[in-house]
């Protein structure tokens, strides 16, 4: 009986471990020391609805014109927020959103290439976290995943941008 009930724990175990989603974390990411700026942004989406997607193949370019650049991050700051920044899990495999849409950041590459993570709310429903980089003329190249704690992501912004966002409705695009 005792044989019996172990077993079966340890096949319960297997199967909870086995069923934590896969996340990305920034500090895998071999171009870090290719930072060369960061900027706090909103950017505002054209896409007649905002749609969530589970392909690659339907996210939109970046539209430079629909993105407003509210600060840059002092460069004297830019290897703390590098240091906080590859803390940030993403999670892998989920329906991501097809634009971004919101307020966020942008990480700019030295080649022109950038990385995009905005928030929003739309009719009351959280929309985006995801992280997406483009081509230096705004084409999609990659999505990374969705922010695994958006909390982290707006402390993240707080802190280095001396702002005082909060994780509700104030920040809907």
């Amino acid at each position: 009986m005792k044989k019996t009930l172990f077993k079966f724990s340890l096949a319960f175990f297997l199967i909870l471990v086995g069923c934590d989603p896969v996340e990305y974390h920034f500090y895998q990411n071999g171009r870090n020391d290719e930072i060369v700026s960061v900027d706090l942004i909103s950017y505002i989406s054209t896409a007649e609805s905002l749609i969530v997607t589970e392909s690659e193949d339907e996210i939109l370019d970046f539209e430079e014109d629909n993105m407003e650049i509210h600060a840059s991050l002092d460069p004297s700051q830019l290897e703390d927020f590098i240091d906080d920044f590859i803390q940030l899990g993403f999670f892998v495999g989920f329906p991501f959103a097809i634009t971004q849409n919101g307020v966020g950041i942008r990480i700019n590459y030295d080649n022109g290439d950038f990385i995009v993570i905005t928030y929003c709310f739309v009719d009351g429903e959280f929309y985006g976290g995801d992280a997406m980089q483009y081509h230096h003329d705004g084409t999609f190249l990659h999505h990374y995943g969705g922010l695994s704690w958006t909390q982290s992501f707006i402390d993240l912004i707080n802190v280095h941008f001396d702002t005082d966002y909060e994780l509700e409705e104030e920040a809907v695009a």
